[in-house]
């Protein structure tokens, strides 16, 4: 059961370079207080702690193994929250993560590409919250 069409974001998931090989969602929400905003961050920072210095399996169909992530202990960075995961084993997308409070505003980035690299994720979360607009 998925959400009704009119819910669904006006704009599709774009990869950021035409191969493919990187993709950014962010999601930027506003709420009623500042307090409010950073209990979000909070209680999304906690979970990455829960799982930090885990494995994360995915599995289907009776307990299949589909794959498996390795997931960091999240840090923080210039105020930012910064986590990652990467594939269980071999090669593949590595996943960025950065959240942030920003007055009333949570500023939430997902990169995922093949770089070990995550200043970019880094950049782009301050580049947003920094935004005169929010």
């Amino acid at each position: 059961m998925g959400l009704p069409r009119q819910w669904l974001p006006a704009v599709p998931t774009q990869f950021a370079d035409e191969a493919g090989l990187v993709e950014v969602d962010q999601a930027i929400t506003a709420f009623d207080s500042p307090q409010a905003a950073r209990a979000l961050v909070t209680r999304t920072v906690d979970i990455w702690r829960r799982c930090g210095a885990g494995t994360l399996t995915l599995s289907y169909d009776g307990g299949r193994t589909l794959k498996s992530r390795l997931m960091a202990v999240p840090s923080v960075v210039d105020g930012i929250d910064i986590t990652r995961d990467a594939p269980g084993s071999g090669t593949g997308f590595i996943t960025h993560r950065a959240i942030v409070a920003v007055d009333n505003m949570v500023v939430d980035l997902r990169v995922s590409d093949t770089s070990e690299d995550g200043s970019k994720t880094l950049q782009l979360a301050k580049t947003i919250a920094n935004r005169n607009a929010l």
